[in-house]
């Protein structure tokens, strides 16, 4: 891989310089290596150690996911781990919240729950995008209680998990 940076210690000029894999064998010749330009990097240790992180990244990250979801769902950066709720492999169902009183909460929707498992209840706030986990006693129907007394905004988002 060639990384391309500014370097300040040759007056900002453009400079390349060549980073190799953990593996890498000097018999192994490179036709066309990949080149990446970072843009603000001026030292050369550091952009030594961003061609080290990209090429691990190419090694360890051999899965990635591409998903779609509305503007208000995505409150997350390059880089977060991040829950995924979704109907088709049942990875929890999701729903707003209509009314709460006490440690009752009122959803959208009815949800299911298998007998002898334990779950948990996500509610974002949707004004502040700040999660709360709960853990639920018990659902009937659109009624979820929680173990413990919460005070929510109507219209906040939920997600519950297994």
């Amino acid at each position: 891989m060639e990384i391309s940076f500014l370097n300040k210690d040759k007056d900002y000029e453009r400079d390349v310089i060549p980073v190799y894999g953990d593996t890498y064998d000097e018999s192994d010749t490179l036709t066309n290596p990949a080149q990446i330009e970072l843009m603000g990097c001026t030292s050369l240790d550091q952009a030594f150690k961003h061609g080290k992180h990209y090429l691990r990244c190419n090694k360890y990250e051999v899965r990635t996911v591409t998903i779609e979801a509305f503007t208000d769902a995505i409150a997350c950066t390059i880089g977060d781990i991040i829950l995924i709720q979704h109907d088709v492999p049942e990875w929890g169902e999701g729903g707003r919240v209509v009314s709460v009183i006490g440690s009752t909460i009122t959803l959208d929707k009815e949800v299911s729950t298998l007998p002898g498992k334990q779950y948990q209840l996500l509610i974002r706030n949707s004004a502040t995008d700040a999660v709360t986990t709960f853990t639920v006693l018990s659902v009937i129907g659109r009624n979820v209680t929680v173990k413990e007394s919460i005070t929510v905004e109507p219209v906040a988002c939920t997600s519950l998990e297994s």
